[in-house]
């Protein structure tokens, strides 16, 4: 990786008692001082250095630490991980760094034209401190920060499941091991929106200059290619934490942690989340549940579709309550009842275009069906029969047939779309040649086929009699997905 980015330190792991469920990292020795062992001893010299910087710095000893997590996932590059140093108990203070250690916006908003550009939308948040933390970088060590850049460097971009962004995949790997899935449209929206922050960045350059008065470098986009760049984006998406609350300052509401993400891990089920402290300043986490020493941490990563969770952080959880697939639902504006139906459907709370979310908990979003009955109805004597209210009833045996089988066949489309069963998909997760990649979109794809066939199944055992034919005014389709999926 030509550029990579920022972090913390720690002591070498201890091992948690046995008989704890919870994986303990392995410990990795450190080489002796002043040899570079390179691989997993470079890995412990770095954590140390970290440590180091964080306690000349006044940071007192935390309830967690830096070890190396090694496996057939790294390929031959460990990451760090964070675990906690000691036994803790659910409600401790885990971790409490204090925000000026952290890399915020506080080091960037050194004009206030920096924050007019972030107020216009010009640049993000996560744009300006992927730049000051590229020219950081080519300081090398002297910069204030260089101990907490090697760490975050040595994650190469990756979650703890050992995977980058697929914002950083080849276009090969994403066409091939998520192809079906939403994701795909995804990943391309957000690789152009990259691609005009980029652009964006001279702007920064030239506007905020009091910013970059102590960099001898070019400008951005003569300092760094978009590659470089996408890599360190990826990178400070991968670490950042948002924190929220009407206590937090603006320039504070994104926080690069030491021994926070990407190091400690992401879970969606978890209650312990990164949190500001007013009263200390500081960046706090306080554990759910208790640990014993030398195993991982775990936070709460937000509610987070799977689709999301990939994107911003390389991890997809089997477990995540908050999992969604995306599907809109539009009448067209040719219909010529189209009045009609947009007045009760403003009466139920609805638009002419309207998106659901299909999930575990509920495959057949309630008002789906009720839309889709309102949709189809070919006479104002229809769309008045047509209940909005909760889950509705059937108008008629041929307005239930136009909106189950529209449905259906938007579903077995959309499942045809994979080339891979669920079955496939399984073995895929659990063979050890697997790359973590080819083990992490299987995890996705199989999730999602999985809510998307008990839609199906939902849909098909409401009894409707099948409907030949197409549909004239009526489309459904996946947000940002393959055309032939509409329909």
């Amino acid at each position: 990786m030509a550029q990579q980015l920022v972090a913390p330190l720690a002591a070498p792991c201890r091992g948690a008692p046995a008989s704890r469920r919870r994986p303990v990292v392995a410990r990795v020795a450190a080489a002796p001082a002043g040899q570079n062992g390179g691989g997993k001893a470079d890995g412990v010299e770095v954590h140390r250095e970290m440590m180091s910087w964080l306690a000349r710095q006044g940071l007192p000893e935390q309830g967690v630490e830096l070890c190396d997590q090694t496996g057939f996932q790294m390929k031959g590059y460990p990451m760090g991980v964070t675990v906690a140093s000691r036994d803790l108990a659910a409600g401790e203070t885990a971790l409490s760094v204090p925000v000026d250690l952290c890399v915020t916006l506080d080091r960037v908003f050194e004009d206030s034209t920096m924050a007019e550009l972030l107020t216009t939308e010009k640049v993000s948040e996560l744009a300006s401190l992927t730049l000051y933390l590229c020219y950081e970088k080519r300081l090398g060590a002297e910069s204030e920060i260089a101990p907490f850049i090697r760490e975050l460097d040595r994650q190469r971009a990756r979650g703890q499941q050992a995977v980058p962004s697929p914002l950083l995949w080849s276009a090969d790997e994403v066409d091939t091991l998520l192809q079906g899935s939403p994701v795909v449209g995804q990943i391309r929206e957000r690789l152009e929106m990259m691609r005009k922050e980029y652009d964006e960045l001279d702007t920064v350059w030239y506007m905020a200059s009091a910013l970059f008065n102590k960099y001898p470098f070019d400008p951005p986009t003569e300092a760094f290619s978009f590659d470089v760049f996408k890599q360190a984006f990826c990178a400070v998406q991968a670490s950042v934490v948002h924190l929220r609350g009407a206590d937090v300052p603006m320039s504070q509401r994104f926080a690069i942690v030491p021994m926070g993400p990407p190091m400690c891990q992401y879970k969606s089920n978890s209650r312990a989340a990164f949190a500001y402290n007013p009263a200390s300043k500081s960046v706090d986490l306080t554990v759910d549940v208790p640990y014993a020493r030398g195993e991982a941490v775990a936070a709460w990563c937000g509610p987070q579709p799977n689709s999301k969770l990939l994107i911003n952080y390389g991890i997809c959880n089997d477990d995540n309550p908050f999992d969604t697939l995306p599907l809109t639902a539009q009448i067209s504006q040719n219909d010529p009842l189209l009045n009609v139906k947009r007045a009760a459907l403003k009466a139920g709370g609805m638009s002419t275009r309207q998106d659901f979310k299909l999930s575990r908990q509920s495959p057949v979003p309630e008002q789906l069906l009720p839309f889709l009955r309102l949709a189809h109805a070919e006479t104002p004597e229809e769309v008045a029969a047509v209940s909005l209210e909760g889950a509705g009833a059937p108008a008629n045996p041929h307005n239930e047939s136009l909106a189950v089988s529209h449905l259906v066949g938007h579903l077995r489309a959309r499942l045809s779309a994979y080339p891979t069963t669920v079955e496939m998909d399984r073995i895929m997760e659990q063979d050890p040649r697997a790359s973590a990649k080819q083990r992490v979109a299987a995890r996705l794809v199989r999730i999602e086929k999985e809510i998307l066939q008990a839609g199906l199944d939902q849909a098909l055992g409401l009894g409707a009699a099948p409907h030949e034919g197409t549909y004239l005014f009526v489309t459904l389709s996946v947000p940002g997905g393959d055309a032939a999926l509409c329909g």
